[in-house]
């Protein structure tokens, strides 16, 4: 947990270090990870093997965002089944804690277990300032979320509550294909857009990759 508010200073080339990546940090993808319904016991297995896999890192269960996104996350996994990438959340509780809370929300969904926070960490996913969660257009997007029925009512805190989420989609190898950089804790993608916006993406990446051979040569393998 953060002591007090955290500084604006935390954040200081986050976005650039997100743009930058290429890859799954290698302590990520060999880390063991623990939750609930996961295919394998490392980042790098619990990937679906054939398709894109989406890694949502929530914040905390209180956080009627996180609700929102996982809720959402849903909906648009069901209505674009064929095309959706894998979904695997990334929560700070531990498998006891985060069962209540999906069995409302997704059943089904993988999730993973980082309670000390090590996949955040490989991530760079930082605190955000006190502006990014409680700044006018987080209270906008509020209306919003509380609109869609996410209230803040049916579970406490589990979680840093300063910590901004995240959203990485990445190749069966671990090769990041899209990244959302939240803005502020409410600034969610449009779900239903994703599968476009990675197709584009992916076929960026594939170019670049066959006009320099950069990727392969310094990544043959993925992560």
């Amino acid at each position: 947990m953060s002591e007090g508010i955290p500084k604006r200073s935390t954040l200081l080339d986050v976005s650039a270090y997100h743009a930058q990546m290429k890859t799954i940090p290698p302590i990520a993808a060999d880390a063991v990870v623990t939750g609930l319904r996961l295919p394998g016991e490392t980042l790098r297995a619990v990937l679906d093997p054939i398709r894109p896999t989406m890694l949502i890192f929530v914040r905390h269960f209180g956080c009627i965002f996180c609700k929102e996104m996982v809720r959402d996350a849903r909906a648009a996994s069901v209505a674009q089944r064929d095309i959706y990438p894998a979904v695997r959340v990334v929560c700070m509780a531990s498998p006891t804690e985060a069962e209540p809370f999906f069995a409302r929300l997704w059943p089904d969904v993988p999730v993973i277990c980082d309670p000390d926070k090590v996949l955040y960490d490989a991530f760079q996913l930082k605190h955000g300032s006190f502006g990014q969660m409680f700044g006018p257009r987080v209270w906008a997007c509020g209306f919003r979320a509380t609109a869609k029925g996410n209230g803040p009512g049916f579970h406490r805190v589990v979680g840093d509550p300063w910590t901004l989420p995240g959203l990485f989609v990445v190749d069966p190898k671990g090769n990041i294909l899209f990244t959302h950089e939240f803005k502020h804790a409410g600034n969610h993608p449009d779900w239903l857009a994703l599968p476009s916006l990675i197709g584009a993406k992916a076929a960026s990446h594939l170019s670049i990759t066959q006009a320099t051979g950069d990727s392969v040569r310094a990544n043959p393998g993925g992560i």
